[in-house]
């Protein structure tokens, strides 16, 4: 099942998608895929995730820009956190951007190869402050990379304030 969970910043969805995850996973192997580069700003965060997933059985597997490392996991129950970090980390790769078609691809692949996908993203485009010409590019290439893999999930769960609300769910 692909499940897509959304919420504004410190709005639980990442807490949630890993309790979601845990209790139908069962005895399943758990993969965190941490799209995050590790720098100094973003290491309290990341050390914050850790923390809260130490003990639930999750093996963390770095994957900023690709996650295809995941094949032979087919029936592993894979967190995806988030497309946020992954769009920001292709977009702008040193090596350049190569569109959209790049992203969809990606992670096409990895649901296609993981039965079980949560993919965890952030409401940022409904801000609302004025931002450059590159954050309005980044923001609508986040916005398609969130509608596509919306498109191909069963459920797609919008939290607010720590509380879920099903927008879509397919039996």
């Amino acid at each position: 099942m692909i499940t897509l969970i959304i919420g504004g910043a410190d709005s639980g969805k990442s807490e949630y998608a890993e309790r979601l995850l845990i209790g139908e996973a069962g005895d399943h192997d758990r993969i965190y895929l941490a799209t995050m580069e590790t720098t100094p700003e973003a290491s309290c965060r990341i050390e914050h995730h850790v923390n809260r997933r130490a003990g639930a059985g999750f093996v963390t597997v770095e994957c900023s820009r690709n996650p295809e490392s995941l094949r032979r996991k087919h029936d592993a129950f894979v967190l995806f956190e988030d497309l946020p970090n992954f769009v920001a980390n292709v977009m702008f790769d040193e090596g350049g951007f190569a569109g959209e078609e790049v992203l969809f691809s990606r992670l096409d692949e990895l649901m296609e190869h993981c039965e079980n996908v949560y993919f965890v993203t952030g409401d940022i485009a409904s801000a609302g402050a004025d931002y450059g010409e590159l954050t309005l590019e980044y923001m609508k290439v986040l916005g398609h990379v969130q509608q596509h893999v919306a498109a191909r999930a069963h459920r797609v769960i919008e939290v607010v304030a720590g509380v879920p609300n099903i927008l879509r769910m397919e039996v």
